[in-house]
């Protein structure tokens, strides 16, 4: 069952990537186009299919090396998941595609290499960069608590049964992505943070199914469903040792919870087109350039395993009205001077 559920929560993933566009990775213009060349996109050999393309997924930059992960629309899924072993970092990938097994490359000197090429030559020997990745983190088959992770032990009791936690089948994903502090104050050490943003998930019960909701404004989404998150992410308050899904925790005024999106830049901006994490006149502009079929401009849809009519249909709906019109620019140039709309 679980080989079974592992191919098409894969395959399922590559396809709405596919249909996703890129989702909230801001990365150089030039590196499509390489990673397009290095996929063997110029290679007639290659099947493209129509309108290939490739999706980076996540991207990070450090010690000049960029970190990607991304699929080529033309590549096909692995049968599994996949996870492997670089030193003291566990990899794991549910993007797995026949290129890569782990999707994850490096570019190192203006070279693309795979992750486990670059780990195998020496040229990379610090996967911290990529610990920040939405699918990348630590997973645990038999529980074992991840010492680098102050808060672990606590969420994690509240979740599982030990049952559960000690059976090697039951892979348990934990990393903490976040701490907020009222004073805004940036050193840790000895303080206890207001709340902890976590990714948590066991994979009892979990299923392949996009969900996309909005909160403050910002498109939240998970191809998988997590379980017992929706989203995979929890904010967990050390101060009075409370647990709240990111919905709860919004929905509940929960202070400091905007920094969410802000600061660790969780979800897309609803209306934000070109991706600097800002809602502008230039994003208004860019629909209007896309509307009259501009070449490079494209929306971003909105998905759900479920229809919802409260969602916006995509991420130009600007106005909630389930249609892509140039209503949507002018809703946003009337929200930037401050007329109600």
């Amino acid at each position: 069952m679980k080989r079974i559920l592992a191919f098409v929560m894969v395959l399922a993933m590559i396809i709405s990537i596919s249909s996703f566009g890129t989702y909230a990775v801001e990365v150089k213009d030039t590196l499509y186009q390489e990673l397009f060349d290095y996929f063997g996109g110029n290679n007639p050999n290659s099947y493209l299919g129509e309108n290939p393309k490739v999706y980076i997924y996540d991207y990070a930059e450090a010690d000049g090396m960029e970190f990607v992960c991304a699929v080529a629309s033309w590549r096909g899924a692995d049968t599994m998941a996949c996870s492997k072993d670089f030193g003291r970092w566990h990899i794991y990938s549910p993007l797995s595609n026949s290129h890569s097994a782990l999707s994850l490359y490096v570019k190192i000197d203006g070279k693309i290499y795979t992750i486990e090429e670059a780990w195998k030559d020496g040229l990379v020997d610090d996967l911290t960069p990529i610990e920040h990745f939405y699918e990348y983190t630590i997973v645990y088959g038999g529980y074992s608590p991840n010492p680098k992770n102050k808060y672990e032990d606590d969420v994690i009791q509240k979740l599982f049964s030990q049952e559960e936690l000690n059976d090697s089948d039951n892979e348990i994903v934990y990393s903490e992505k976040y701490g907020y502090y009222s004073d805004n104050s940036s050193s840790a050490d000895e303080r206890t943070p207001d709340y902890v943003l976590v990714f948590v998930y066991g994979d009892r019960d979990s299923h392949y199914g996009v969900e996309s909701t909005i909160l403050g404004g910002y498109i939240v989404r998970a191809d998988y469903g997590y379980t017992p998150f929706t989203f995979g992410y929890a904010i967990y308050m050390p101060q009075t040792d409370e647990l709240y899904s990111l919905e709860e925790a919004y929905e509940t005024g929960v202070e400091g919870i905007e920094s969410v999106f802000t600061e660790a830049k969780i979800g897309k901006l609803l209306g934000d087109m070109d991706n600097d994490r800002k809602l502008t006149i230039k994003d208004a502009t860019y629909i209007q350039k896309m509307l009259a079929g501009f070449k490079g401009y494209y929306d971003v849809t909105i998905y759900s395993r479920s229809y919802n009519e409260k969602l916006p249909i995509s991420n130009a709906d600007f106005d909630y009205d389930r249609a892509v019109t140039v209503k949507d620019a002018t809703a946003i140039q009337k929200y930037l001077a401050g007329i109600e709309l």
